[in-house]
């Protein structure tokens, strides 16, 4: 089976530990795990089927790193890839923005071509607006 390359980013720690999960729930056999600060965005090349992973920070802003990682990866040819995202944010602090950041890389992602599978039902969460949110 082929393995699944999971990029993430993380400012304190929590984005990698939830990558680290995943991996886990997966199969550490089925999954390479990668910071986004440490390899190219040319990296998605080797996977047919990827997960991103971002915390918002602040008030809907991607961290740094993915800052600086989303317009490399956006310009990747992703036709034929299959995506799944994952997301953190603080829907009590900042309920206007709640996991934009995941919003973000979706729009990337789909943009370059992409199938983006996979949705977490709002029911429960408590905000307003998010980049993220899709019907």
């Amino acid at each position: 089976m082929a393995k699944i390359g999971l990029f993430y980013g993380t400012t304190g720690g929590t984005t990698k530990e939830v990558a680290e999960q995943i991996q886990t729930q997966l199969g550490r056999d089925r999954v390479e795990i990668f910071d986004v600060t440490e390899v190219e965005p040319d990296a998605v090349d080797r996977y047919s089927a990827l997960i991103f992973g971002a915390a918002t920070m602040g008030v809907g802003d991607l961290d740094d790193m993915w800052d600086e990682w989303l317009p490399g990866l956006a310009a990747r040819d992703l036709a034929g890839k299959t995506v799944a995202l994952f997301g953190l944010g603080d829907q009590d602090a900042y309920p206007d923005s709640f996991v934009d950041a995941m919003g973000d890389i979706y729009d990337a992602v789909v943009k370059a071509g992409a199938t983006v599978v996979g949705r977490w039902p709002t029911t429960g969460y408590d905000f307003e607006a998010s980049r993220a949110h899709r019907e």
